[in-house]
């Protein structure tokens, strides 16, 4: 449960932080829906 928070929490900072990071929330993307 614990893991889930903590990996939620990145992709909220990955979404709301530089475009840089943006090449990362496809594949977070692609795995929640998964």
């Amino acid at each position: 449960m614990l893991v889930v928070l903590a990996l939620g929490l990145g992709y909220v900072r990955l979404r709301h932080g530089p475009i840089s990071l943006n090449f990362m929330v496809a594949p977070i993307e692609r795995g929640i829906a998964a």
